[in-house]
């Protein structure tokens, strides 16, 4: 592994990014990704921002959703350099290894280098995140800042810098990755929980004034931040709705329905229909929708739990990049697919070891529980809602920094064994220097 001398470590980052970024410029290469879905609504809109016309919010899509006109503001200003996609999934490369970069550097102040360089290596070549830079959604650029939020939290490079004015920044971060996709409660939650249980294990005034602190200079930012981005949409013009989701009833809706596993399917959206036709409104026909869902037995929800969970962390989402070989060559397209989940079956593995690890560690790594938390919330919040795999994105991430525990648990076993064996040989080796009694 490249571990090796300080000068290479303190290289290290640049390597990987271009490690990271060629793996990633090679699928863009290789991969011919169809834009289709939600997607090409997106990208079409994106277009007519791009040319300055903001009439795509006329349509019930964003009039409901009105948060997806975040990454129509990023696409768009990307697309007035050069209106092609070739540009869109260039900027999701760079930002996707910028991505993996971040998670060496969080890595890296936990766990030893050689653990580190080995998890964010291992995520570099991770099939998912590699192959989907190809498809022009939100999860990328909203991951990278909600991953630097995280760094600048937990950063051991950056406690030297006055903490209230950090945390401000990761709030402001937290905020920008919201406006692109809804997913700082991801984020948020386990770094309340982070507060809580911090201060729980050493209660005092004055360490509750200083979590107060850095809680409300980083939830303040956001929130502030993330109303006036909403805010200057509304005012811009470019949707009334601003980056409010005006219709949240409906991920519930379809994370609900336990006949399709919470997935998505066409049959809520005509339950909807046929319900608001007989005079209800949209809210409550979603909410007698989801009484419906409910009205099953405990069984049968708990079963829709595991299926929710499988779905999510082991369900391969490599068809929204990989489309086009699935289509032409099905068995390798299942190679691909039974690699990728070996691939994180590992990495998952070993997670759980470095979780475990953790019980061992001092009071001065508190900070490193927020990365299970992270995995813990991005369960919770999809045994909620529609789950789909590639909303496993940023919990996967996660995965990945904790993994890097579970490699140095690994490493460190392997040389505590062959150092024993080692000594035995060696103690062997001098008993059968001595002379041979007569």
């Amino acid at each position: 592994m490249f571990h090796g001398g300080s000068e290479l470590v303190s290289r290290f980052p640049l390597i990987l990014f271009l490690i990271s970024l060629a793996v990633r410029l090679a699928a863009v290469a290789l991969l011919t990704t169809p834009i289709e879905s939600d997607f090409a609504l997106q990208y079409q809109a994106s277009q007519q921002f791009a040319r300055g016309d903001f009439s795509f919010q006329d349509t019930l899509y964003f009039q409901r959703w009105g948060y997806q006109t975040g990454l129509v503001i990023w696409q768009g200003t990307l697309l007035k350099i050069w209106n092609n996609p070739l540009i869109l999934r260039l900027v999701n490369c760079l930002v996707s290894a910028g991505t993996n970069v971040l998670l060496y550097l969080i890595a890296r102040d936990y766990f030893t280098p050689r653990a580190a360089q080995t998890a964010s290596l291992a995520y570099a070549f991770f099939l998912f995140p590699a192959t989907f830079v190809t498809v022009l959604c939100n999860s990328i650029p909203s991951a990278f800042f909600l991953t630097l939020c995280l760094y600048l939290i937990m950063g051991r490079q950056l406690e030297s810098f006055p903490r209230i004015p950090v945390y401000a920044l990761a709030g402001a971060s937290l905020a920008l990755a919201n406006a692109l996709r809804p997913d700082a409660p991801l984020v948020l939650v386990p770094l309340l929980a982070y507060f809580l249980f911090r201060f729980v294990s050493k209660a005092s005034l004055k360490n509750f004034i200083s979590y107060l602190k850095k809680f409300s200079a980083l939830f303040l930012t956001f929130l502030v931040l993330s109303t006036a981005l909403s805010g200057l949409v509304k005012i811009t013009g470019v949707n009334a709705s601003g980056l409010n989701n005006n219709d949240p009833l409906w991920g519930l809706v379809l994370g609900t329905n336990t006949e399709t596993g919470g997935t998505y399917n066409d049959s809520d959206g005509q339950a909807i229909s046929a319900l608001t036709q007989q005079g209800m409104t949209r809210s409550e026909a979603e909410r007698q929708v989801i009484s419906q869902h409910l009205q099953v037995g405990p069984a049968k929800l708990l079963e829709t739990a595991v299926r929710k969970m499988r779905t999510l962390w082991w369900d391969g989402a490599l068809g929204w990049s990989l489309s086009s070989i699935r289509q032409t060559s099905p068995v390798l397209f299942e190679l691909l697919e039974e690699i990728d989940r070996a691939m994180f079956t590992c990495a998952l593995f070993l997670a759980g070891l470095g979780a475990l690890a953790l019980f061992r560690r001092s009071r001065k790594d508190m900070k490193l529980y927020l990365i299970p938390f992270v995995i813990f919330a991005t369960s919770c919040v999809y045994l909620l809602i529609e789950v789909q795999p590639r909303y496993a994105y940023v919990g996967q991430i996660a995965v990945f920094i904790l993994m890097a525990g579970g490699t140095q648990v690994v490493v460190s076993l392997w040389e505590t064994v062959t150092g024993s064996w080692r000594a035995l040989a060696g103690s062997r080796k001098t008993l059968g220097e001595f002379p041979k009694g007569t």
